[in-house]
């Protein structure tokens, strides 16, 4: 449901129109994907019209031709957010039906037995109610009305919300970035510091059944919560990313965010740096180290990736699922992954962690033995 945004907190994991994302994405993504003047300079277009609309529905007044107009730019609109979370999900045919033909007579109608606009105050009110069950075109045409107008007001608002968020959430992600205390509850108070106007939201919430991402396929409780903001949707994702331990920062080479999700604190991200070095260019872990400041071990993602994939593989080994044989050629395999990672600026992360799979590392380890009959010590 795009309005109001309807989301499901459960699992470590934000459930939203079918989509899966681990929590805190959806904060990486506005860091990642805004960009600030740029982004606001493409939204005033759309933003007009879209107020335009809103002012029209407010006034009663010319609806036919302002409508459709506001519709395409809320599309519009769309499209400009599309790689920020969840904007990208949002279905277009659904937006498109809300303002069709039907609901602009439908809204008309409303309007007319109202004998005026609607106000600001219209959708804490209780309009739909009233109508039930007496008249069901009446009904019809109070829902019609109030989809149109939330709609209208959700996305006029984003011109001014989006860029707000953006600065607060960007300076708790360089907060944390650059603070030596990484307990939960100074990490809260630097949260609850920044958001003390915001923290106080209301939004609906109501548990419900959602089918988990693991393969049993059973049904768990979940938390959804109804947003009318975008605001209340970012902030909510990030107090829930908090309390698992996630949160968003911002690597100290590059500037650009990424997402921490373990006890290990990562420092820089798994990307190229601006920097280079013999006509190469640097990733930042590569750049931090030649400037005397590397990944402690903990911290580094390829380390801890690696780390987990070999106590796996001594695991299945101690439990005679694999032979010693090739539970050595396996980890000699990871070690090579692992340096690769280390000193190719092209293995991306992404591409290492496909590697170092299971299925993927067992598959390259049987090929390795058939054509190495004797695996170095």
């Amino acid at each position: 449901m795009f309005y109001p945004l309807e989301a499901i907190f459960a699992d470590k994991n934000i459930y939203f129109a079918g989509k899966t994302d681990i929590l805190c994405s959806y904060c990486c993504s506005l860091l990642e994907f805004y960009k600030p003047g740029k982004t606001e300079q493409r939204l005033e277009a759309p933003y007009l019209s879209i107020l335009e609309g809103l002012n029209a529905v407010t006034r009663h007044q010319n609806l036919e031709e302002t409508l459709p107009k506001a519709c395409e730019a809320i599309l519009a609109t769309v499209d400009i957010l599309k790689g920020i979370k969840p904007f990208d999900y949002l279905d277009r045919d659904e937006i498109r039906d809300s303002f069709s033909a039907s609901n602009i007579l439908l809204t008309q109608r409303f309007l007319k037995d109202k004998g005026y606009g609607i106000d600001a105050n219209f959708l804490q009110t209780s309009t739909i109610p009233e109508y039930a069950p007496a008249n069901v075109q009446q009904l019809h045409a109070a829902e019609a009305a109030e989809r149109i107008y939330g709609l209208l007001t959700f996305y006029a608002t984003l011109f001014d919300e989006i860029p707000q968020i953006y600065e607060k959430i960007r300076r708790i992600a360089d907060m944390y970035s650059n603070c030596d205390n990484h307990d939960s509850d100074f990490l809260f108070s630097l949260a609850f510091l920044e958001f003390r106007l915001d923290a106080a939201l209301q939004p609906n919430v109501t548990y419900t059944p959602y089918i988990s991402t693991e393969s049993d396929g059973k049904f768990y409780s979940g938390k959804m919560i109804q947003f009318k903001t975008y605001t209340e949707l970012i902030i909510t994702e990030l107090f829930e990313s908090l309390m698992i331990g996630h949160y968003p920062r911002l690597c100290l080479v590059c500037k650009k965010p990424f997402l921490k999700t373990d006890k290990n604190i990562q420092k820089y991200c798994t990307g190229l740096s601006p920097h280079f070095h013999d006509e190469k260019q640097l990733s930042c872990k590569q750049y931090a180290k030649q400037n005397g400041s590397p990944e402690k071990a903990d911290g580094d993602p390829f380390k801890v990736i690696c780390k987990k994939r070999t106590e796996c593989i001594r695991t299945e080994k101690n439990r005679g699922t694999i032979t010693p044989e090739f539970a050595a050629a396996a980890t000699l395999l990871t070690q090579n992954h692992l340096t690769l990672a280390l000193t190719e600026t092209d293995y991306t992360l992404t591409q290492y962690k496909k590697d170092l799979e299971r299925k993927t590392l067992y598959k390259e380890t049987e090929e390795f033995l058939r054509n190495t009959p004797v695996v170095p010590a």
